[in-house]
């Protein structure tokens, strides 16, 4: 997904994320559902915040993310999992934390995430 500039890129996002939820332009707009279906709709401030609810969303992020920098970020590192996967098998036990070898590994592997 690209970077929100337009009204336009926002009533695509907006309509994905309704897709998403599973809900219809009127149970996310009311009245208003056929301007927002073609992209015309003009909300208040008031009815984004009720969208935001509705969508489970804070929509004016949206307008700043740039997923997909974030996403390859995470990808950039492809022993991450394993990492975690580490750290939590070196954590199951309840004194964990009262070996010493353990806490430097852990530290090690969650220094190497960061």
């Amino acid at each position: 997904m690209s970077t929100i500039t337009t009204i336009e890129d926002f009533w695509d996002r907006v309509n994905e994320l309704r897709i998403e939820r599973e809900l219809n332009w009127r149970e996310l707009v009311g009245g208003n559902a056929s301007l927002a279906a073609e992209k015309r709709f003009n909300p208040t401030l008031t009815r984004i915040f009720q969208m935001q609810e509705k969508l489970e969303v804070n929509l004016f992020n949206l307008a700043s993310e740039n997923q997909p920098e974030i996403e390859e970020q995470f990808k950039k590192n492809p022993e991450t999992p394993k990492k975690m996967t580490a750290i939590y098998d070196l954590t199951r036990t309840e004194d964990w934390m009262n070996d010493e070898q353990i806490v430097k590994k852990v530290q090690e592997l969650a220094k190497d995430i960061l």
